[in-house]
């Protein structure tokens, strides 16, 4: 894992501080005083120096992610005092420490984020003490006496207000003879996903009660534009799930987090959405979504815990601004391309004219039982290799997966795929009398 060092010097270090989620550089004095954006995270392709006094643009572009930062940076703009919940170096082991700032504007960026502090753990635990800058709606994750820490009492919004953050990092700077800063990869390539997430606290010391469950999950956003169907969405969810349940046994669950608002689900489905975040049950939600054979949800942050936890078949509603976001907010990890097809199915769709609930779930029926089906195939050749007896493709789902009603599954397959080739054939026998009709009027 990369830090800064590897692209400013010593000195230039010693002026590196971060307003909220942005590090910065400082450079210069007075008037000629600059801010120059580092090389981490997101900000790696927006990169930009400006005067920090006049905001006139010296190196770069302003665009729509360092605009805040060019509006708001203001190095008398002080984080409040009474925002420091924790500042804690009782695990105190190195002289060397290593800054990683879990802030962001958006959640799901930083689960990213804490998603790469395994790494730097494993790189650099031997020589540097690790410094996690944390906030509420990710705190409960990070695992516990690995690191020295502070705990920011900090909500989205005044994340947005790109508070100067210098009085932590003088703290840090306190503690430590040589202080650096972790390189955050936004895009992070997960090589061993259990191994991920051993090392964090996705699940607390609560009691597990899906641990031994089947859940099929829609995962509800409530603000605008984020709906599935916008105002039908949850007419849309009872339908999808009345439509699924003959496919799954009947101690499947069919659960609901996400965004509570005024509308209700009947009593059958199991409603866990909340009022407010951060999560006051987020342990219960891990344990809903790695018990999750199928997950339904418009493409967002919420979608990035269940790329990690859940072995299931995620489906991402992609509205029409978010299309050039596809396949973003997900834990990367190297699989091969017949099994992460099916492990995430994307739905481009367009406000009120989305796709019908009962045409969804026809469809996802049909690519769950495609995604059993290369399950199988891979299981069967791991047999062969190793001189084992395969069992039947039937057998095999039906034994693994006997929650899922197959057979039911592959009649619905059929069924719809004899209802194609009739229109075809019905399509060709019209295009085939109108031609040979207009061939007789040619004629005459």
């Amino acid at each position: 894992m990369a830090l800064f060092t590897n692209f400013v010097d010593t000195k230039q270090l010693n002026h590196v501080t971060y307003y909220s989620y942005f590090p910065v550089l400082e450079e210069g004095t007075d008037a000629e005083e600059s801010m120059r954006l580092l090389f981490s995270d997101n900000a790696i392709a927006y990169t930009i120096k400006f005067n920090s006094k006049t905001k006139l643009v010296q190196e770069g572009e302003k665009n729509w992610f360092n605009q805040p930062l060019i509006d708001l940076a203001d190095k008398t703009r002080h984080l409040p005092k009474d925002k420091v919940k924790r500042l804690d170096f009782s695990n105190k082991k190195h002289d060397k420490c290593i800054v990683l700032n879990l802030l962001d504007y958006c959640y799901g960026h930083s689960l990213i984020k804490l998603l790469n502090i395994e790494s730097f753990y494993n790189d650099y635990a031997e020589t540097h003490d690790l410094f996690v800058i944390s906030f509420p709606d990710i705190e409960d994750y990070l695992p516990v006496g690995k690191f020295n820490s502070c705990l920011l009492d900090l909500n989205f919004s005044e994340i947005k207000k790109i508070y100067n953050l210098r009085s932590i990092i003088n703290k840090v700077r306190e503690n430590y003879s040589e202080v650096d800063f972790g390189v955050l990869d936004a895009y992070l390539k997960i090589e061993d996903k259990q191994k991920k997430i051993d090392f964090y606290n996705f699940y607390g010391e609560v009691e597990n009660t899906y641990k031994n469950k089947k859940v099929v999950t829609f995962h509800y956003r409530a603000d605008n534009g984020r709906a599935w169907g916008e105002g039908k969405q949850v007419k849309n969810v009872i339908e999808f799930f009345n439509i699924l349940r003959p496919y799954f046994s009947k101690d499947v669950l069919f659960c609901v987090l996400g965004d509570k608002d005024k509308y209700s689900f009947p009593d059958w489905i199991v409603d866990k959405r909340i009022k407010k975040y951060p999560n006051p049950i987020v342990y219960e939600y891990s344990q809903i979504i790695a018990s999750s054979v199928l997950i339904t949800s418009v493409t967002g942050s919420n979608m990035v815990l269940p790329s990690l936890l859940s072995t299931g078949m995620l489906v991402h509603f992609v509205k029409e601004p978010l299309i050039r976001l596809t396949g973003t907010d997900v834990a990367n990890y190297k699989n091969s391309i017949n099994t992460t097809t099916y492990d995430h199915i994307y739905i481009f769709e367009n406000g009120i004219k989305s796709i019908a609930p009962k045409k969804l779930a026809a469809r996802l029926i049909r690519l769950f039982e495609g995604k059993l089906s290369i399950e199988y195939k891979g299981y069967s050749i791991d047999c062969v290799r190793s001189g084992k007896p395969a069992s039947s493709q039937k057998e095999y789902i039906l034994q693994k997966h006997s929650y899922f009603n197959y057979n039911k599954a592959k009649e619905l397959n059929s069924e719809l795929n004899n209802q194609y080739w009739r229109s075809i054939s019905g399509n060709n026998l019209i295009k085939r009398v109108v031609s040979k009709i207009s061939r007789s009027l040619l004629k005459k």
